[in-house]
């Protein structure tokens, strides 16, 4: 899959997918408005936080969580890095022994 995005023009050679925070707006709840409300997107809302492969496939997905959080705090308090840490391998580079 890496090798795919590479060819589209991709500067690293290693990317084989994509992170993506998602805003689900919901009713206007009558407890906690502070902590749902989005003020980017100006809604009360739930966000995901989804990875998607190259080919179109969801290959991780964590959330709810509150409207409020920023996309960079909820990569924080999900588990993927450290499961992509924990799984990457070094790519094989041409003309160099493994």
């Amino acid at each position: 899959m890496a090798r795919a995005v590479h060819e589209k023009g991709a500067a690293l050679d290693n990317v084989w997918g994509f992170v993506d925070g998602t805003v689900r707006p919901i009713s206007r709840p009558k407890l906690h408005q502070n902590v749902m409300y989005n003020g980017h997107k100006r809604v009360h809302a739930i966000k995901w936080q989804a990875v998607n492969a190259a080919i179109g496939l969801i290959v991780h997905l964590d959330g709810a969580v509150e409207g409020k959080r920023h996309d960079a705090a909820m990569l924080m308090m999900s588990a993927l890095c450290p499961q992509l840490e924990g799984s990457s391998a070094e790519p094989i580079q041409k003309g160099k022994p493994n």
